[in-house]
């Protein structure tokens, strides 16, 4: 399974919780803010799922975050 494939089914099994790169870094292993931040412009092309300015559940701070639908 690659990492954005595992990325999408940890959101999808999160609920509407929104996560910023930073934490998905952390969350998932991520080499750091640039591969984060591909796989979540990926994902938020999709249907299923947001990239959006918001609170990160995580950590509470306003940034970038992406989020399942």
């Amino acid at each position: 399974m690659s990492k954005a494939e595992s990325a999408a089914r940890f959101l999808q099994t999160s609920g509407d919780r929104a996560y910023c790169d930073d934490c998905l870094i952390m969350l998932m292993g991520l080499s750091g803010p640039e591969e984060a931040a591909q796989i979540a412009s990926e994902l938020a092309a999709t249907d299923g799922f947001a990239r959006e300015t918001g609170e990160c559940c995580l950590c509470h701070e306003r940034k970038q975050t992406t989020r399942a639908r």
